[in-house]
């Protein structure tokens, strides 16, 4: 029987690896600034939010750097790839999100046509509440052997890695008790998936098949989502 599961927090992860350095983007920095800003002001990003980051001056930590959706989301471009970071899934639209991130890869493209990608990372952590059980009566039953004589046990938790499937190359569960919601399930999965047999504009709905399958797996439907702004 399946399970309510109510994600009340959560993060998200997103890195577009290149399949080779981008060197192309440090011959017009401003070109790149200027797509990053072009294809996402109509998310609400200002010039304050868009700028170049050398950090130690090394190649590996040049990059582009842009806020959205006022600091809860950053979108950075290195030689190696992008990086998207939500940090609080719960102030955030999922759909604007996704429509974000589709334009910030095609900013890339667009100023650099060479570029490639190699792979799509995506790593997604809940936090939320069970309706019909207590987190640590559902997660014994994916660790139930559980050494003894260490002391009393106040939980457990459960990793599990799957290899290559159809466009991904490998997935990951992770199930644990939540460090910030009292009596919570924490649920986090990562998934790669092969960047040739991917398209840009259908990356949003993957990922948000591949969260609604993960959980479809472990006899969970989602039940109140993430608080919207």
């Amino acid at each position: 029987m399946s399970l309510t599961y109510r994600a009340l927090q959560g993060d998200l992860n997103f890195q577009a690896e290149f399949q080779e350095p981008a060197f192309e983007l440090l011959r017009d920095p401003i070109g790149v600034q200027r797509q990053l800003f072009t294809r996402l002001s109509r998310h609400g990003v200002r010039l304050v939010d868009v700028r170049l980051d050398r950090g130690n001056g090394s190649l590996g930590d040049h990059s582009f750097l842009c806020y959205l959706f006022n600091f809860a989301v950053s979108v950075r471009v290195g030689l190696g790839g992008m990086e998207i970071i939500c940090f609080d899934l719960a102030r955030v639209d999922t759909n604007k999100l996704g429509e974000s991130g589709v334009d910030a890869l095609g900013a890339i493209k667009e100023h650099a046509p060479s570029v490639s990608f190699k792979a799509y990372t995506l790593s997604v952590g809940l936090h939320g509440k069970l309706d019909e059980c207590p987190a640590q009566e559902f997660l014994s039953k994916y660790a139930a052997n559980v050494p003894g004589g260490l002391g009393p046990r106040i939980g457990n938790g459960a990793v599990f890695y799957y290899g290559a499937s159809a466009s991904r190359l490998m997935t990951s569960v992770t199930l644990d008790l939540s460090a910030s919601i009292t009596d919570g399930l924490f649920v986090r999965t990562q998934v790669v998936w092969d960047a040739s047999k991917v398209g840009i504009e259908t990356i949003p709905q993957l990922s948000d098949s591949h969260v609604k399958e993960v959980l479809g797996h472990l006899d969970l439907v989602t039940g109140q989502e993430l608080r919207q702004p």
